[in-house]
């Protein structure tokens, strides 16, 4: 059984945040979008036809490996239906609390504040690790630098570095690229890099993950920060910097590195759900914890 996307421009209920672009993976066999029509329509939830459906919403980064675990899933389990609304992991979070998903996928922890909104609506929160990714930074396959020191990364991302000439190349501007707010990984880059400082206002945010690896791809200028399993795909275009401490120590962006926990910026990637009380959704976080499920969550890059 195969999954395809479908993109939704609806908004979901978090509390006064913007209007965030929603992209649905569902199956294509026996499919019948009945509520995504609309921004007032809600997707079925519960049971759809003869199938019962497992709704999903959040984090962009995680959506290889839903999606995979999803079709794997409905292989060996052909009365439920997998649905994945890709979007952000604060969506994701608040869809739990809001009651409009059953599991919500943030490649970012929950915060006190959400789990007390969620205690405060009735809503008991469990947390499932699933995986994690490594956060690395990507340049277009042409630049000819190699490495970057980790406070540099810093000060691109800051705006204090934004010029190739620094680092010994053209006088030409650094194109920095980035998710929009809301995002995990935007989070997480936030939280672990630049802590105190506020991100560039020079920064140009997208909506995709596939928008900004297409763009690094053909701008010879563009500097991202992407998931390692997003760059991986495209490392014809685009090359991942390794990075170097303050000493000038190199270390090397590879699977190896970032297996044993010598790459610094690996972060965990979660499930959250409201309600395991439905057998079908207890069977598939079940799933995706098994050691089958392990296999399938590395062999789309994930660690």
């Amino acid at each position: 059984m195969s999954i395809g996307y479908v993109k939704s421009s609806c908004s979901n209920d978090i509390g006064g945040e913007g209007l965030m672009n929603r992209f649905v993976i569902l199956s294509i066999i026996f499919l019948f979008l009945l509520g995504i029509g609309g921004c007032t329509e809600k997707v079925s939830r519960g049971v759809s036809g003869k199938k019962k459906t497992v709704t999903i919403e959040g984090a962009e980064s995680m959506a290889l490996m839903i999606k995979a675990l999803g079709e794997e899933f409905m292989k060996t389990n052909n009365d439920v239906e997998i649905v994945f609304f890709q979007n952000s992991s604060l969506d994701g979070i608040f869809s739990v609390i809001n009651k409009t998903a059953d599991i919500g996928a943030s490649s970012r922890a929950i915060y006190d504040s959400e789990l007390k909104k969620g205690a405060e609506k009735g809503v008991e929160i469990h947390e499932y690790m699933l995986a994690k990714d490594a956060v690395v930074f990507a340049v277009n396959g042409e630049n000819k630098l190699k490495s970057m020191k980790i406070t540099e990364i810093a000060q691109i991302l800051c705006g204090d570095i934004y010029n190739w000439k620094h680092f010994g190349g053209e006088d030409l501007p650094i194109d920095l690229y980035s998710l929009k707010d809301g995002s995990g990984l935007v989070d997480y880059i936030k939280n672990r890099i630049l802590v105190s400082h506020d991100f560039s206002s020079l920064a140009v945010t997208m909506d995709d993950m596939s928008d900004i690896t297409g763009t690094v791809a053909v701008n010879k200028n563009a500097f991202a920060f992407l998931p390692y399993e997003y760059a991986s795909l495209s490392l014809n275009s685009i090359k991942i910097l390794d990075l170097e401490d303050d000493s000038g120590q190199k270390i090397t962006t590879d699977v190896s590195n970032i297996n044993s926990g010598k790459y610094p910026f690996v972060r965990n990637l979660y499930l959250y759900c409201g309600n395991t009380n439905r057998p079908e959704i207890a069977r598939f976080i079940k799933f995706c914890l098994s050691a089958e499920g392990r296999k399938i969550i590395k062999k789309n890059g994930y660690f």
